[in-house]
C-alpha cells in the first residue's frame, strides 16, 4: 500500500481546488482495502473518480483512492439520495 501525507488534492478532483489532506492511502487489493477500512472504522473519505467532488481547504479526514485497486476486484456501491 503507497501512502501520501499532506497531499494537494488538486489532482483528484475535477474541479481542480488547492486542497490539503493529511494523509491519504492508496491500496493495491481488496484485503488492502477491506483492513485499511477495518482499521480507520469507516472515519475516512473514499475517493473514486473524483468528479464533482469539492474539498475544504484543510481535509482532516483519511483520504482512501482506489487507482491503484485492479477494477475487476472491486464490487459496485451504489449510494441512493
Amino acid at each position: 500500500m503507497h501512502i501520501e501525507k499532506d497531499v494537494d488534492l488538486y489532482s483528484y478532483s475535477t474541479m481542480r481546488t488547492h486542497s490539503r489532506c493529511d494523509v491519504m492511502y492508496f491500496p493495491e487489493n481488496t484485503d488492502e482495502l477491506i483492513s485499511l477500512l477495518k482499521q480507520l472504522g469507516g472515519e475516512c473519505y473514499f475517493l473514486g473518480a473524483g468528479s464533482n467532488v469539492v474539498f475544504a481547504s484543510m481535509v482532516r479526514k483519511p483520504g482512501l483512492h482506489n487507482k491503484t485497486v485492479e477494477k475487476k476486484q472491486l464490487l459496485p456501491c451504489y449510494i441512493g439520495l
